[in-house]
């Protein structure tokens, strides 16, 4: 791949990451969901979900009684491994409200891997970790 390619890669992947969560940030799962592959694997804090399906479902529950007030990306890297394939490492910082008023706070690190799929970047595989307290 030449320069630029890997150099568009790298800035349309970044683009479709901060769409992820600009979608977290408006609360709005359907969009969150939609940046994924219906056959993603997503593991969060060394627990891997059973199904994508699983995973809508809890991200639907979750934006449907918290509302989130911080998402935030820092330090996104992006390493294009093909023309249609990249790998996206980075930190997040995150802060969410539920019906309660009760406030949680997470910062961690991310990993996804990224494929071209139908005109668009779709994450295939999701893995979140966050420090524990």
């Amino acid at each position: 791949m030449t320069e630029s390619e890997r150099n568009n890669i790298i800035a349309s992947v970044k683009r479709a990451a901060t769409e992820l969560v600009q979608a977290s940030l408006r609360g709005d799962a359907k969009s969150v969901l939609r940046c994924y592959s219906p056959t993603a694997t997503v593991v969060e804090q060394g627990v891997i979900s059973p199904s994508f399906e699983a995973v809508s479902t809890e991200v639907r529950a979750f934006y449907e009684t918290n509302r989130v007030t911080e998402n935030e990306g820092e330090e996104m890297r992006v390493e294009p491994l093909s023309n249609d394939v990249a790998v996206l490492t980075g930190r997040f910082r995150f802060s969410a409200t539920d019906a309660r008023g009760a406030q949680q706070r997470v910062r961690g690190a991310w990993t996804a891997v990224y494929a071209w799929r139908q005109g668009e970047w779709k994450v295939m595989v999701s893995h979140q970790s966050a420090p524990t307290e």
